[in-house]
């Protein structure tokens, strides 16, 4: 009797990244921001230049907004040192809120930047950078090398706050480009992750190539369809030669047919008697 097919084990999938859309993380982000904007304009002592006639009221809310959802935190003008404890509550609920959607669907959005740009990640920091440095010097009409460090403290959300922008202009320029720079800053967390986590991994590697999170799910999509039974190829039966057929055949025959000893009776010839025997006798 034929035993059953034993079922083959199949390997553990990692759970695949879930698919964002464009226009929802957009969708999400401009609630994000004008709702920041809203708390900064409604509740008492948020911002620092409440009586200053030159600025807009309502630029300083969406850049203090926008710096805070991106964890920029420059402190140059949000909040004051008189806040209340309802403005600290909004403050800690859009600190938190900007980092769900930063870790979240952003980083899930721009993790696949780096296959659809021409020259890869490379590419994208320098015109970043370089969007940054025309932005500050048209804006605040500081010099390039200035420029370029309030991008790069901006693009890494560091905001040490000693180079800030003094105009609207500069601060809806700043709120812009941080929203930018904070893209992609996510673009280079996949990569950052993926040779951090090897270079900390206790298991050794034969290959010195680091694989991403997109490759890597592509050769374990690979292995298991090399695994699963459904999905392979039905092959041919494998040919049998003739000669082992035979005998197992004859085994098998061998094994059933049951040995019985008959033993054939003897036959017992007369003994003719010949001439020379009669004449002994007579």
């Amino acid at each position: 009797s034929k035993q059953p097919p034993q079922p083959q084990p199949q390997p553990q999938q990692s759970p695949r990244p879930q698919e964002v859309s464009t226009v929802r993380v957009i969708v999400c982000g401009m609630g994000l921001i004008f709702g920041g904007a809203w708390g900064f304009h409604s509740i008492d002592h948020m911002l620092e230049y409440d009586y200053d006639s030159t600025s807009s009221r309502w630029i300083n809310c969406i850049y203090c907004s926008i710096m805070t959802l991106t964890t920029v935190g420059f402190g140059d003008i949000c909040p004051t040192t008189k806040i209340n404890h309802v403005g600290q509550l909004f403050v800690i609920s859009l600190a938190l809120a900007g980092l769900g959607m930063f870790c979240g669907p952003i980083l899930t959005l721009t993790s696949t930047w780096k296959h659809q740009i021409p020259g890869g990640l490379l590419t994208l920091a320098t015109v970043t950078l370089a969007l940054g440095v025309l932005l500050f010097t048209t804006t605040e009409h500081i010099t390039q090398f200035e420029a370029l460090y309030l991008s790069i403290i901006t693009f890494t959300t560091i905001g040490y706050g000693d180079l800030t922008p003094q105009t609207d202009a500069g601060k809806l320029a700043t709120a812009l480009y941080a929203l930018l720079a904070i893209n992609v800053a996510g673009a280079f967390l996949q990569p950052a992750q993926d040779f951090l986590t090897t270079l900390c991994s206790t298991t050794t590697t034969t290959t010195n190539t680091i694989i991403s999170g997109a490759e890597q799910e592509k050769r374990e999509d690979r292995q298991t369809q090399k695994l699963h039974p459904k999905q392979q190829q039905q092959q041919p039966p494998p040919k049998v030669s003739t000669t082992t057929t035979t005998k197992a055949n004859a085994t098998t025959t061998a094994t059933r047919t049951p040995t019985t000893n008959i033993q054939t009776p003897r036959v017992v010839q007369p003994i003719l008697a010949t001439d020379a025997t009669k004449s002994k006798i007579s």
